[in-house]
């Protein structure tokens, strides 16, 4: 599992109110062109936000920085 796709993916949809709608609308195929694993794709659909703390470990907070700033850098156009 990759923990960098789950941490970027939330870090999306934290930033992109139509891609939370979308994710609203349709959870399942919203996080399956994601580009999470089926087992990440079970553990947010938990909605467990302690599983999902557990899962990111220590680390999350610095990995969301991270990116955060590599998703700014693919949005910027070039």
């Amino acid at each position: 599992m990759s923990k960098k796709n789950v941490v970027r993916l939330l870090v999306r949809l934290s930033g992109d109110p139509a891609y939370l709608e979308q994710l609203r609308k349709s959870p399942a195929a919203t996080l399956s062109a994601s580009g999470i694993t089926p087992a990440e794709r079970e553990l947010l659909l938990s909605g467990s936000d302690a599983k999902i703390r557990a899962y990111l470990g220590t680390d999350s907070d610095r990995a969301a920085i991270k990116a955060n700033t590599e998703l700014a850098r693919e949005e910027k156009p070039r």
